[in-house]
């Protein structure tokens, strides 16, 4: 595929890399037929107001996210914001500490974004998780957790991220010492009780497979079956945990005692205490919410397999 003009957006952190990048343009140029559009955004509203003016002008077809999966948020959260007749397609091109959903699509570099869209006859569509938690609504392409996934994120923040996907990883480490219990009850539709715990300590619910760049999280997810995968871990020690940790690498952890596994496409949460909310990767929200599948909501710039 040929688009005619495509944006890349970067976040100031990659602005020598990408100021300096010969090569991140080139390969760009390939698959756009004017010069393409350079925007370095300096917060979420930046993204969303940049976004939204460009494509209500119509002035690119694509956007490619130089990022990780939190500036790939952003960009998401921005389209949906806008009618489906101005939105474009995206693509990532894992340039970000965690990059969770371009794993997915086997994206390791911009050289592999740019051949993905090279080698595609088509865009694709693919699902997006609505989450609304009081009033606030927000989306998610990879996934929302709670519960220990946060205080992992938080972590994994203060320390500035200078290990990349390792930072994550850390993270488990140092705060193994720290689960915290929450009690939960997860509602289908109708209000009916389909799973509580009093002892949970994490929830994660998955629109793609991986988390954190290296975790399996929800090893069976797909981002376009029109369904999220959920993760709770439960009523388990410490050993439990770390040996279930271990397993997480594989996705082997779904079938350890205490994790439950399965599909829908929604669920009411309540928690108590209150549960800090992470969305791809940033912190968003606290419970309660509802959270379900908005099927075939956003496009990305490639043909899937799937």
């Amino acid at each position: 595929m040929i688009f005619t003009k495509a944006m890349l957006i970067y976040t100031p952190a990659k602005r020598k890399k990408i100021k300096k990048s010969q090569r991140l343009i080139f390969e760009i140029s390939k698959i756009s037929k004017e010069s393409p559009l350079f925007f370095e955004t300096q917060s979420v509203e930046d993204t969303h107001s940049f976004i939204y003016r460009c494509l209500s002008n119509k002035e690119v077809d694509v956007i490619l996210v130089a990022g990780g999966d939190g500036l790939l948020s952003s960009v998401c959260n921005a389209l949906m914001k806008l009618p489906k007749e101005l939105r474009v397609p995206f693509l990532p091109l894992a340039m970000g500490s965690g990059n969770s959903f371009a794993d997915d699509l086997g994206i390791k570099s911009a050289k592999d974004a740019v051949r993905h869209i090279e080698k595609s006859a088509s865009t694709s569509k693919v699902d997006v998780l609505k989450v609304t938690a009081g009033k606030d609504i927000f989306y998610c392409v990879n996934l929302l957790g709670g519960g220990f996934i946060t205080d992992v994120t938080k972590s994994a923040e203060e320390s500035g991220k200078k290990i990349g996907a390792f930072s994550y990883i850390a993270a488990v480490i140092k705060l193994l010492r720290k689960l915290k219990n929450y009690e939960i009850r997860f509602l289908d539709r109708e209000s009916k009780v389909i799973f509580q715990s009093s002892k949970a300590v994490l929830i994660s619910f998955n629109n793609n497979c991986k988390t954190g760049a290296a975790f399996k999280m929800a090893p069976n997810a797909l981002i376009n079956d029109g369904l999220f995968d959920v993760v709770i871990l439960h009523d388990i020690s410490l050993f439990e945990f770390f040996i279930g940790f271990l397993k997480l690498f594989k996705g082997k952890h779904i079938y350890c005692r205490g994790c439950e596994y399965f599909q829908t496409d929604y669920i009411k949460v309540e928690t108590l205490p209150n549960m800090a909310l992470m969305q791809d990767g940033e912190l968003s929200g606290t419970s309660p919410f509802e959270i379900e599948v908005l099927k075939n909501e956003l496009e990305i710039a490639e043909m899937l397999n799937v």
